[in-house]
């Protein structure tokens, strides 16, 4: 861990030198009595050196807005699920994103994702993208990005595979 700034919204958490943030990496936190801490107070988090985000890494951190993490390739499975005051996130260079990684951010409203080239299972599902545009998407799950009332504008210029229910009840 690089730096931990505490301030009235929240911590914002910069984790330099981490190549892969492994699965649910802050479940097992304690305070320093031992008592179990929560990842509700986690406001941003910055990865400058992340290639991979494992496994539910910070599910249900229930007070993340923004995440920058400008390296990361791979987002696995449930990585952000019910992260629900998530906002915004960063991964210029992510490859493939597993689902349902993001599924339930029902305020993430700004991804910018544009080297993504696969897109999993419910990834984006319940969530509040106006926008989705995914110049290097060739393949996208089913239920990709469901149940998204916001969605008005869809570009996906490379797609080959489109699976059933990628933007159901849109």
């Amino acid at each position: 861990i690089e730096s931990i700034s505490p301030d009235d919204e929240g911590i914002n958490l910069t984790i330099a030198g981490a190549v892969f943030v492994p699965n649910s990496v802050f479940s097992d936190i304690r305070n320093v009595d031992g008592s179990e801490r929560s990842v509700n107070k986690l406001y941003s988090i910055n990865l400058p050196d992340a290639i991979e985000l494992g496994v539910g890494a910070f599910f249900g951190a229930d007070n993340l807005k923004r995440v920058n993490a400008p390296k990361v390739q791979i987002i696995e499975n449930d990585a952000f699920m019910s992260c629900v005051n998530l906002t915004e996130i960063y991964f210029p260079q992510v490859r493939k994103i597993e689902g349902p990684a993001f599924q339930g951010c029902d305020r993430l409203s700004s991804i910018e994702i544009p080297e993504v080239e696969e897109i999993g299972y419910a990834a984006f599902e319940m969530t509040n993208i106006p926008t989705i545009d995914l110049q290097k998407a060739v393949t996208v799950s089913g239920r990709a990005f469901a149940c998204n009332n916001s969605l008005t504008n869809v570009n996906l210029p490379l797609a080959q595979r489109l699976e059933e229910w990628t933007f159901r009840m849109c």
